[in-house]
């Protein structure tokens, strides 16, 4: 595996969170960490993230929802199809004349 070089290691805050680095890109990773203060807040505030997330919950929608959202789109105008945004070209025969 090919190490990544020092200014490339700033895009693997989120994948350090969510611990998707292994062996030495981790152990580079983590290296680079101890002395980027850019990264530290970055890492602070995924980790944050992703522990409010954990902690979320899915809510049962309330029960007219269905019929209001159906009804909604039954009344949105649609898009035409594309097919017939395209039509094709009719293209004619052109005689090419040699220059003179």
């Amino acid at each position: 595996m090919k190490l990544m070089r020092d200014g490339d290691l700033h895009v693997l805050t989120g994948s350090y969170v969510l611990d998707a680095l292994a062996g030495p890109e981790r152990r580079s990773f983590e290296r680079h960490l101890a002395h980027c203060a850019s990264c530290q807040a970055e890492v602070r505030g995924l980790r944050e993230t992703a522990a409010r997330l954990a902690m979320a919950r899915a809510l049962r929608p309330p029960p007219g929802l269905r019929a209001q959202v159906l009804a909604a789109a039954d009344r949105t105008r649609q898009l035409p199809q594309a097919a017939a945004l395209h039509q094709p070209r009719q293209w004619s025969r052109v005689r090419a004349t040699p220059a003179r």
